[in-house]
């Protein structure tokens, strides 16, 4: 027999609150984390176009959610479209350095150009420099697998 659950009987009743995504007090925070799960369902489905779509919204919002623009290039890479991957990402980097330098994106972004060029040793010497002088004392450069 499995076990049974003890459910216990409500005595009084709280009024119903209208769930988050109807409430207009939102944080923008909170709309593109809404936003990036919107769009990993559409990863999900492999529906890479309509993801980007999202994270393009995402990013709209906030120019620093690094996860909308690292989530937004690897699916442009999923559609084969490896220049623009990287676009987003340096962009990204130019853009708001302090709030897009992660081991993460520049792990990516390092894989991209070994599979975007023959020499990508120069292009990662070069984020590598950057790095050097822009990025924190705590920053592990050797995500740049240089």
């Amino acid at each position: 027999m499995p076990p049974r659950f003890h459910i216990p009987r409500r005595t009084h009743t709280r009024p119903r609150l209208p769930p988050r995504a109807l409430n207009p007090r939102v944080s923008e925070g909170n709309k593109n984390l809404v936003g990036r799960n919107k769009a990993l369902v559409h990863v999900v489905a492999k529906d890479y176009a309509a993801a980007v779509r999202e994270y393009e919204e995402c990013i709209e919002r906030d120019s620093s959610d690094v996860v909308a623009v690292n989530n937004k290039a690897l699916c442009l890479m999923y559609l084969r479209d490896l220049s623009d991957a990287i676009k987003v990402m340096e962009s990204a980097l130019e853009r708001v350095p302090t709030a897009a330098l992660n081991e993460s994106l520049v792990v990516n972004l390092c894989s991209m150009y070994e599979l975007a060029y023959v020499n990508h040793t120069d292009a990662k010497r070069t984020l590598n420099t950057w790095i050097t002088r822009v990025a924190p004392d705590d920053f592990d450069s050797s995500c740049t697998r240089m």
